[in-house]
């Protein structure tokens, strides 16, 4: 949402959700991370959060046990086996290589000033896990937490896109907070209430589809504007095939009238905004 909305928009989302919860005036990036943690807190207490100035690097196999299972709760909307994704490896030699590699990478230039400065404020803690399935994720149960399949194995621009597509997820956790997407979640995890999402390009519920949506949105945005170009990367299709799945998404939600009672008026709003991103 940071490349097809802009920073000002997403900033004031999580100010708005931060600001009952600041101890001081919202006037720099260290209160708004201390009210917005609070407001983390307030949320989902149960959430073991470690990061305070930035996003905490968990490097240590405790924290992928304890993590992981935040992942791993099951509920209508699950789809795709989520709560098999990442696989219980108490042993992996590779972990602190991976954390520390991921850890120089948010520190270096890779990302964008403003890009950073953002995930560093929304993504409280990031740990790896070894996946045949999944390249990365993020829960609604967990906002702020991302884990990452083997980060090394991405070339930058690859990893750039990644973690683009798992802040997107973030932003829309609290958008989502801040707004209405959905009138009725029962409705939502029923079968003819699916649509065709952007990424996998296959039938999913609703939320998962307007996930999908604004991910491609933001990875075809943040491809333009630091002049990447359209071919495929190891984690997404090419942004033709992605702008053309997302075209099919659209119409397949307009073309469900089920959609109507499902999706509030934000969700439209998002709906409109990657239209008009597949036309470009």
């Amino acid at each position: 949402m940071y490349y097809s909305f802009g920073l000002a928009s997403v900033l004031q989302t999580v100010g708005i959700l931060s600001r009952p919860h600041a101890v001081a005036p919202l006037t720099d990036a260290a209160t708004l991370r201390q009210a917005y943690l609070q407001f983390l807190r307030s949320e989902q207490p149960e959430v073991p959060r470690r990061g305070v100035a930035g996003p905490s690097i968990r490097s240590d196999a405790g924290s992928e046990t304890e993590l992981s299972e935040f992942f791993r709760i099951d509920c209508p909307l699950n789809d795709k086996d989520q709560t098999e994704v990442i696989e219980a490896s108490a042993e992996n030699p590779m972990r602190a290589a991976n954390s520390e590699f991921l850890e120089d990478f948010l520190d270096g230039a890779s990302l964008d000033p403003g890009h950073r400065d953002l995930f560093r404020l929304v993504v409280t803690d990031v740990f790896t896990g070894r996946s045949r399935i999944a390249k990365g994720g993020s829960a609604s149960g967990a906002i702020g937490v991302i884990w990452l399949n083997e980060p090394m194995k991405y070339q930058k621009t690859d990893l750039v896109e990644l973690l683009t597509h798992e802040l997107a997820h973030q932003l829309m956790f609290l958008d989502e907070k801040r707004h209405v997407h959905y009138l009725d979640y029962l409705r939502v995890a029923q079968k003819d209430h699916y649509a065709r999402s952007a990424i996998l390009s296959e039938y999913r519920p609703l939320d998962k589809v307007l996930h999908s949506l604004v991910v491609a949105a933001e990875v075809v945005r943040m491809r333009e504007a630091r002049g990447l170009g359209e071919a495929p990367s190891q984690v997404h299709p090419g942004s033709a095939e992605i702008r053309r799945r997302m075209a099919e998404s659209t119409a397949s939600i307009r073309a469900n009238p089920l959609a109507a009672a499902v999706l509030a008026p934000r969700a439209w709003a998002l709906i409109e905004v990657c239209e008009a991103v597949a036309k470009s």
